[in-house]
């Protein structure tokens, strides 16, 4: 049984054809979905902290993020899985004290524990802008991705807008 999601077939290959799917009969873009939030958080200093979201601004994968921290490979849209790529950036408030991190998580763990996953650290510099991309990452349905920020200013610090972006760059036959 097929969904009115399925993934459209490279003709001359038969492989699936990673920049377009089939939604209501009609064939779009790379499946994607990026989640952000635009208004401030509170970070505390030395707290591992996973961002919640507030909207998404690209929703191409019907049923990846409705709420809250994880943005995950819905059940029926990639049968057999994919390969995603996994982009994130943030902005901090104005502060140029202590170091910034960034650790995209698969699953609820981070870079040290699935190789790939992307994490980034710089030292602070009075407003911050951080992104950070991973490798491609084999993943199935079910699978969720979220947004970790870590900070040592000595106190709290307001991260401004923060965004998730998870792209499907290969499907699985």
């Amino acid at each position: 049984q097929h969904s009115h999601y399925e993934v459209a077939f490279h003709a001359e290959n038969g492989w699936i054809n990673p920049r377009l799917y089939k939604q209501a009969g009609v064939y779009r873009g790379v499946p994607r979905v990026t989640v952000k939030r635009t208004s401030s958080t509170n970070i505390s200093n030395g707290t591992p902290t996973t961002v919640t979201w507030q909207s998404a601004d690209v929703d191409e994968m019907p049923g990846a993020w409705s709420s809250g921290t994880q943005v995950q490979i819905p059940s029926g849209f990639l049968p057999n899985g994919a390969v995603v790529r996994v982009t994130a950036g943030v902005v901090w408030a104005n502060n140029s004290n202590g170091p910034r991190n960034l650790t995209i998580r698969k699953n609820g763990a981070g870079g040290s524990t699935h190789v790939g996953l992307g994490r980034a650290h710089h030292m602070a510099a009075d407003t911050s802008s951080m992104t950070v991309t991973s490798a491609p990452i084999t993943c199935v349905a079910g699978d969720y991705f979220e947004l970790q920020v870590y900070q040592t200013s000595g106190g709290t610090l307001g991260l401004a807008e923060a965004f998730l972006c998870v792209e499907v760059v290969s499907q699985t036959t």
